[in-house]
Parts: C-alpha cells; structure tokens; sequence
C-alpha cells in the first residue's frame, strides 16, 4: 500500500490467509475450519491495533484544527469526510456478516450478532452463503457480493478524490476487484470470492475486506495529515496569553487564571513574574509575586476582599531552544462583585450557523440600555428588545464565537464585563424515517404499501423544532433467494410511481434497501442520512 508499509504481523496474516483460502479448493477439513477462525482472530487483533493509530490520527488532527483552523480546516473537513465514509461502508459489511450467519445458522439478527466465529455451528456450509453472495446468476451478479463490490469501488474512488492532485498518482486501490481470467473462462470478483465458499471463510474474506477498508482510510488520512506542517503551529509566533477561570468573580471567592505562552511544552514550565510593567513593556518597575507553575502553566490566585475592576501586569520568562531567556509581557482584569444568582449549562453554550439563535444578556446592577454587546468572528448579534438578543453565525470556518459585553459607567466611561465564549457548530445530521422506523425493522406487505415515502427530522433531544427535507434516495429490493431487481432512484421524499410499482412487488423474506438518502436542512446544508432496510415478514 503507498504511503505504508505492512507490519510482519500483517504480512504473516496476509499469508495464512491465502494459504487457507488455497486449500479450501482442495479439502475443508476441520482443522482447516478451526484455522480460519485462528486467522480472523488475528484479522480483529490487527483490526483493533489500526482502530487505535486512526483514533491517535484523528485527536493529531482535532488539536491542529483547534490551533489553527484556518490552515487546517480544508484537511480536516475531508478527513471527517474519509471517517465517515469507511464509517459507512464498514456498517455495511458487518450487515452481511449478520445476514449471514442469522440465514445459515437460522437464527434471528439480534442473536446473529452476538455470535462468534468460532461459536457457529455450520462453519462449512457454502449453500446459503453462496445463494446470499453470489445468487443464481453465472457471474455472481445476483447477490449481495456485487452490490458489495460496487460500494467498495465507489469508496475508493471517492477516497481518492479526498487527496490532492499530487497525491493522488500515489494512491493505491488496495482492494482488488478484478476479475480473474482463466484458461477457458472468467472468473468475476463476485465467484472468485463467494461461489461455493463455506460460511467461515466468506466470514474472514468479509473481515479482510474490513481491514483493507481501514487501512485506505489511515493511508488517505495520513497524506492529508502531511499535507501542512504541523510544527509551524508551535513555534511561528508566541504571545503571552491569560486565560481566566471567570473574569466575574463573587466578592469572598478566589480568583484563578492560567497564565501561559501559547503553544507551549508541559516539559518547560515558565517563570510568572507579577509587577508593575515598564513604558517599553519589556520588564518590570517592581516585582510584586511570582506564580506557582504547573504543567508548563502559571497559576494565578489571589484572594478578593472588596468589589470593582482589578488588574494585574507581568512577565512570563521562558527558555528557547537554544537555552536563551525570553520574556514576554501580559495584562489582565477581573471583576469582583457581590453574589447573583447565574445558572449557566456550560454544555450548551452553542450557537448554530444558519438560524436566528436567542440570547439573552444582562449585568447585575447595570441598565439593559447601558449595555453594549458585541460578537466575534464576523457573526451578528442583533438586539430585538431589553436584554434580548438573536445571534445569526455565518458560514465561516471558525469554530468558536466570543459575546463580549461592555457597560457605560455612571462617569460616561465604558467598562468590560467580559465574555462568554461559544462552541459554533453546524445544524446536527438529521436522521431518516420510513413512517416511524429508522435502521432496521421486520414489516409486513401490508405495512410496506401503506408507507408513503421517506422523511427526516432532527433528534427529539434537539433544542430548535427546524424543518428538513428529503431531496432523493435509491430503493433497491433484493428477494428471498438474493435476486436484487433494479434499484430506483426516488426524487424528493413522497415515493416516485416508479418507486410504489417496485415496492408492490415485494413478497415475504424479501429485504428493501433505501440508501443514499439525501436531505437538507433549515440551514441549508446537505447531509447523506443513514440507509433504512426493512425486512418483509
């Protein structure tokens, strides 16, 4: 694979693996049953490892993204973009798996899925999984194995076109879908894999097909990684920063910030030396205190004993590379005030891009008319009446808004209050209805023709009550025996005629795939929602 070398441990599974699948063509033994379950044991331990590289990937890229939005966020939005997709080809796979084993070991999906490999009990059975995957068409075009290999060849398309130009000419389609060319015949992709293979190994050619996935997914992630230099964060340019617990402090209670270099090392903690700064602000008139540090941080406290605006000045020293002492000044305030009751959800402080959010803001002791409020980021905070307030968040790439708030004082001059920092976040993913039912579901014929089409709304546990709509999806129907009749694209959220006529033709066992269905929200935005697939009873 470009980009990354295979580990022996992969190299050694890769080889059991083409090893056991050989000799499937020559015996199925039960030793050589027990061994596939031995090499797909070896497939999830690798499995598991690569999960946790993508995971350590993608926290890398979340805090180069919180760094420096601006550089990294184009990268960043493809690399959910990659997530994403392997996310959902992945759930597809493990759907096969269930269909699987739950047909051949007849028993229902709910049960299929908590069994194991090794805990099945027709391990070398190649009739139903052969029927499922392949179909009773030559070339394997009648089931599950086809649809299987188109979304395989879509998702390393599209992971391709995540990368740049560059890029791309080293990106390589791990997962080989051609087909194999014989003496006298053609083996398709779909029969090389499926025909007449036995449940277990279908299984573990499933759970490669898996880690293939995964390892596209950590290829592409990796090269747009490397496309920005992380370091450049680190050291291009370094200003003292104060970061306050609270700039509104109640008259009796402690004060604490955290004083800091931005982008600094735990390893290297500075040197916080409170005072009164000179006219060039590049040392001290007095020295006053020093900060404790703590994690490469200083901490500021200092106890409160009356109310108003108090300021605080210093130097945070700190070493360079090279060892060399470099100072760099700060200034802060806080206010002290007597107690008010504020109740706050500090895990609601979000705003949402593309509607009219309410806020409401008010200073204890300070007149609503008196008050200037103002919001970061471009965005726009509109008052409407008193104390109330609609912020309208544009389509930027930032990912956090500060409100800050003034107040004009009773001696005309205008003091801070401070601010209230916000999460910026788009609009949640709505989710996809068919009538009530959303992922999967047993119905009956009767419930099929009385369905009208496709929906989406947001999670009940969403706050704003937004509209949503369905723009289209594909309905594709596959019977009892793994026939799939040609699949219908549906325009808008009501069913086509051409969508009822396929639907009236479902019977008992036949499985209804609605997938790829697209909608957009109150905000604009267009998502790709989740398949539904029902099952007729």
């Amino acid at each position: 694979m470009a980009g990354q070398q295979e580990t022996p441990r992969q190299k050694m599974i890769g080889m059991m693996y083409l090893v056991l699948t050989a000799l499937l063509a020559l015996n199925i033994s039960k030793d050589i049953l027990d061994a596939f379950v031995i090499v797909n044991e070896s497939l999830a331990a690798s499995s598991e490892t690569t999960g946790k590289k993508m995971n350590a990937l993608y926290t890398d890229f979340d805090l180069a993204m919180a760094i420096d939005s601006e550089k990294v966020g184009q990268y960043w939005e493809r690399s959910q973009k990659a997530r994403e997709k392997a996310q959902e080809l992945n759930t597809f796979i493990d759907s096969v798996k269930t269909t699987l084993i739950a047909k051949t070991e007849k028993v229902e999906r709910s049960v299929a899925d908590t069994m194991s490999i090794g805990s099945l009990s027709k391990k070398d059975d190649y009739d139903i999984p052969t029927n499922i995957l392949v179909g009773e068409k030559e070339d394997g075009s009648g089931g599950l194995a086809k649809v299987l290999k188109t979304k395989i060849a879509a998702y390393q398309s599209s992971m391709r076109e995540l990368l740049s130009e560059g890029d791309k000419q080293f990106f390589n389609e791990r997962i080989n879908l051609e087909d194999r060319n014989l003496e006298d015949a053609t083996s398709t992709w779909e029969t090389n894999n499926f025909y007449h293979t036995p449940l277990v190994a279908s299984l573990v050619i499933l759970s490669k097909l898996q880690m293939d996935v995964a390892d596209v997914e950590y290829d592409v992630v990796s090269k747009l990684y490397r496309s920005f230099n992380k370091k450049d964060f680190f050291f291009d340019t370094i200003a003292a920063t104060v970061l306050p617990q609270s700039n509104y402090v109640l008259l009796g209670e402690e004060y604490q910030s955290d004083i800091i270099v931005a982008a600094y090392s735990t390893t290297r903690s500075p040197k916080v030396r409170i005072g009164k700064l000179n006219e060039k602000a590049d040392d001290l008139v007095s020295l006053e205190d020093t900060c404790l540090t703590e994690n490469g941080k200083g901490i500021f406290r200092k106890r409160t004993s009356s109310e108003g605006i108090f300021t605080y000045e210093g130097m945070v020293d700190l070493l360079n590379s090279e060892g060399e002492t470099q100072s760099y000044p700060f200034r802060s305030e806080y206010i002290v005030a007597r107690p008010s009751l504020v109740v706050s959800p500090t895990k609601m402080n979000v705003l949402y891009r593309g509607i009219e959010n309410p806020v409401d803001i008010s200073v204890p002791g300070v007149p609503s008319e008196n008050i200037i409020a103002t919001i970061s980021g471009g965005h726009q905070l509109i008052k409407k009446s008193n104390g109330k307030y609609v912020a309208k968040m544009n389509k930027g790439k930032n990912h956090t808004a500060s409100v800050s708030v003034s107040a004009r004082m009773a001696d005309g001059s205008t003091r801070s209050m401070g601010l209230m920092e916000f999460r910026v976040l788009r609009l949640p993913k709505p989710q996809a209805y068919l009538g009530n039912i959303t992922g999967s579901e047993k119905i009956t014929t009767g419930m099929c023709k009385a369905l009208q089409g496709i929906s989406a709304r947001y999670d009940e546990s969403f706050v704003f009550d937004l509209p949503c709509s369905v723009t289209r999806y594909d309905v594709t129907v596959i019977n009892k025996r793994g026939d799939v009749y040609s699949p219908v694209r549906n325009q808008g959220g009501s069913f086509s005629e051409d969508t009822k006529r396929l639907l009236s033709k479902v019977k008992t066992g036949d499985h209804i795939y609605y997938e790829n269905i697209m909608a957009v929200g109150e905000d604009g935005q267009v998502h790709q929602l989740g398949p539904i697939v029902v099952k007729i009873r």
